[in-house]
């Protein structure tokens, strides 16, 4: 787990709820479960908008894991420890006057394509936490954190904090766990042959150069000392040293010939990881290089320092945050000059004229309280009472604190069943697309709880015959699942298992506990696979990233694309406008016209006449002016992976073999494959330099067929109109079973592109009309 600090002046809620950033374009409830963890995000956004005051109104932490799967009470406790950490000043009872909430984000989706530049993007669990910067009961400015400017040495606090929570509960630290992908990571191992840029740390491809020089030279020369990694910096360039004997103390070079410098502030130049012998560096990068499924480990001993550091700011830095001004008089001519041990009366004194007792941080001589193993379970409350409560948290009040969460939400929350007329009422509330509270979520949890019960036998038979690979393979388009990290078994019941690290999920439980879906959109996507399997449908997994010069070429064409789109719309208007003035002009004239000289009777007949006309007329023109609106949009899709395929679609139709690829590596469209359906496919696995070579064959009578590529990247060859053969990749279709001369371009353009081991489908008719033409014709491919 990895800890970082921010802040702002606004935005927070709207962050955490529609999860828009550059690069990604997907909404927050389509990226993520959000689960709250403390306190109500209205109340939060409520009280730090009250200061109108410029400079951040609330620090924004972040805590990452990098392991693939963290409990919720894992989650909760970490919320814990943190709170517990920065208001180590703060007694219990007056926490409440900081505005602090959190939520976890398990990912719905866990990786996606970064519309920027290409790349694609793995998603892992993390907690937002936010923390205000003002004491809501005397509006005084508030640091919990400690200053962290850059004459500052607090971050050493967060940093021990982090250290300590991954070494008591077996995550990993980012000292040892350098930011590398499994494809940079196979580049390490190769010994960073080429210099492409990586996400080792760098900052752009100059920079980038030099740093997989670096940690090439550390790896061959076994540099294993932080004097010794200096040495080798100073035959690159000039050397210094960024915070100097602080905690984060990092080197920075100003290559030869180079306008300025740059700072190595990556984790593969970090202090601890420079310490570390090279074959443990070796291993942690070939580990990398694996995809496997991560998850938390056993627990370790907390070293010294981290613990001196935590007493540190226990007994004195958190205190003096609270207490004193460091600007004041008293702190520099008193305090200051004073020995540890009256520092340390001062900071009790203080304390207990605030609060009339001394926290037990500072009596048990350092002593750092230690995490609970399991969070309580909820005690039986009534959840009606809580809609009343007025406290800023959910905090002071037996019937209304609601923060204590079970050991497990597996396991279902520890409350008493309330009757059918309690069930009846939840299920009338207010669909919470996403909970923003710790309340919200136990309606949430409850609700869903009953409505999977409630289709329990309906989806009896998906849970015991369901195909998990297909399932899988299908996820790995909707949602962006490395297939490759899941295990598919069987559990003791014989019934279908996805293995995730050391649980075994249903596909229920896989849908909803893995990628946190709520039951209302897991079933119907139960019901889809199923459906499809039963029909003998199958779907290939995704493939790896696309060409990043295809990708640069489709985000030029977008911007092109845009741009001509606005100025199509933007003539479309200024003609619509022109066009509606006229229009009503002229009916405004010929209902004139035709009351002129008319009274009575005769006047409102005619009246209503034109006021029918004029509506009819104006009926016909906005619906007109729809469908040539649609006409000019028509072209264009704002979904930017529909969009990427029909870009892939149009190379490939101009033919382009690498467009053809990519887009059958990105196919999400189930095929239909019967199991007697006719068609060839190869014997074993097909090459890609096969592929390739099909669509360069001169054979002539593939030269008489046209062919067109569909959306899947499936090409079907035609002959005067009449489709005859369909090219799904690693199957040819014959769609005209009975046209010999489709057979035999089958069948060579099989053998152009498989070899010559290929294997039959279809009838037992179909199929010995196809050795009979193999055998007339010459073509050996059995």
């Amino acid at each position: 787990m990895i800890i970082e600090i921010g802040g702002g002046e606004g935005g927070f809620k709207e962050y955490l709820e529609s999860g828009r950033k550059q690069g990604r374009e997907l909404h927050r409830n389509r990226l993520d479960q959000r689960i709250p963890l403390f306190g109500d995000l209205d109340v939060f956004e409520t009280a730090t908008s009250f200061y109108k005051t410029k400079g951040k109104r609330y620090d924004h932490v972040t805590m990452s894991f990098s392991e693939h799967h963290v409990s919720d009470a894992m989650l909760q406790i970490a919320v814990d420890e943190f709170r517990d950490h920065v208001f180590a000043a703060w007694p219990e009872s007056q926490r409440h006057r900081i505005a602090f909430y959190a939520e976890a984000h398990r990912p719905r989706i866990l990786s996606y394509v970064n519309s920027e530049s290409g790349e694609e993007v793995e998603r892992l669990i993390h907690i937002h936490i936010g923390i205000g910067k003002r004491d809501l009961l005397t509006g005084k400015f508030v640091e919990l954190l400690g200053h962290l400017g850059p004459e500052s040495d607090n971050l050493k606090f967060i940093d021990a904090f982090q250290e300590s929570f991954n070494i008591r509960h077996g995550f990993a630290s980012p000292k040892d766990n350098p930011k590398i992908t499994p494809s940079n990571a196979i580049d390490t191992l190769a010994r960073y042959r080429g210099a492409k840029p990586d996400a080792l740390g760098s900052f752009n491809a100059r920079k980038a150069e030099l740093e997989i020089r670096l940690q090439k030279e550390i790896i061959n020369r076994d540099i294993v000392t932080w004097d010794g990694f200096g040495k080798l910096l100073a035959e690159f360039g000039v050397v210094s040293k960024v915070n100097a004997g602080k905690f984060n103390e990092c080197y920075r070079i100003k290559p030869v010939g180079a306008d300025r410098a740059m700072r190595l502030a990556g984790t593969f130049f970090g202090q601890q990881f420079i310490s570390i012998p090279t074959q443990e560096k070796i291993n942690i990068i070939s580990n990398k290089a694996k995809t496997a499924y991560l998850e938390q480990m056993l627990p370790k001993k907390e070293p010294t320092y981290v613990t001196e550091t935590l007493n540190k700011w226990n007994i004195f830095t958190a205190r003096e945050s609270r207490f004193l001004h460091k600007s004041s008089r008293f702190y520099r001519e008193v305090y200051l000059p004073a020995d540890a041990l009256t520092r340390r009366q001062i900071l009790d004194n203080m304390e207990r004229e605030n609060h009339g007792f001394t926290s037990t941080h500072a009596t048990q001589l350092g002593k750092v309280a230690t995490a609970r193993s399991r969070l309580p379970a909820m005690p039986v409350r009534d959840l009606d009472g809580i809609q009343t409560r007025s406290e800023m948290l959910l905090f002071g009040h037996a019937r209304r604190d609601v923060r204590n969460r079970s050991a497990s939400r597996d396991a279902g929350i520890s409350v008493r069943q309330p009757d059918q007329s309690r069930i009846d009422a939840l299920k009338k509330l207010v669909e919470i697309t996403q909970p923003s509270s710790v309340l919200n979520d136990v309606q949430r949890t409850l609700r869903e709880g009953y409505e999977q019960a409630e289709n329990q036998q309906k989806y009896a038979e998906i849970r015991r015959h369901l195909n998990c690979d297909l399932l899988l393979n299908e996820l790995s388009h909707s949602h962006g699942v490395t297939q490759e990290r899941y295990i598919v078994s069987m559990g003791k019941d014989g019934s279908p298992r996805i293995q995730c690290g050391s649980r075994s999920l249903s596909p229920n439980d896989f849908l909803t506990k893995e990628l946190g879906l709520p039951w209302k959109e897991a079933a119907p996507i139960l019901c889809h696979a199923y459906e499809n399997q039963l029909n003998y449908q199958i779907i290939h997994p995704r493939g790896k990233n696309q060409s990043s010069q295809l990708w640069k070429d489709f985000k030029q064409s977008r911007i092109l694309a845009q741009a001509e789109l606005s100025q199509r719309r933007n003539k479309f208007s200024i003609d619509m406008k022109a066009q509606r003035a006229d229009l009503f002009a002229r009916l405004a004239n010929e209902k004139r016209d035709a009351l002129l000289g008319l009274t009575g009777a005769n006047r409102k007949a005619a009246a209503a006449i034109q006021a029918y006309r004029s509506a009819l007329e104006k009926s016909e023109f906005s619906a007109a002016s729809k469908v040539q609106h649609q006409s000019i949009i028509a072209n264009y899709d704002p979904d930017l992976q529909t969009g990427w395929k029909r870009f892939l679609q149009g190379r490939a139709q101009a033919g382009s073999n690498d467009a053809l690829t990519v887009l059958r590596n990105c196919d999400d469209t189930w095929r239909d494959r019967r199991r007697h359906s006719a068609g060839i496919s190869a014997e074993s696995q097909w090459t890609q330099d096969r592929q390739g070579s099909a669509q360069h064959s001169s054979i002539p009578i593939l030269k008489t067929l046209a062919f067109t590529v569909a959306l899947n990247g499936d090409v079907t060859y035609s002959h005067q109109g009449r489709a005859l053969l369909r090219d799904e990749g690693r199957h040819i279709a014959v769609l005209d079973e009975f046209n010999e001369e489709g057979i035999v371009a089958g069948l060579m353009l099989a053998k152009e592109k498989f070899g010559t081991s290929l294997t039959l489908t279809g009838s037992d008719e179909f199929q010995r009309r196809v050795v009979a033409l193999s055998v007339e014709r010459g073509i050996d491919s059995f």
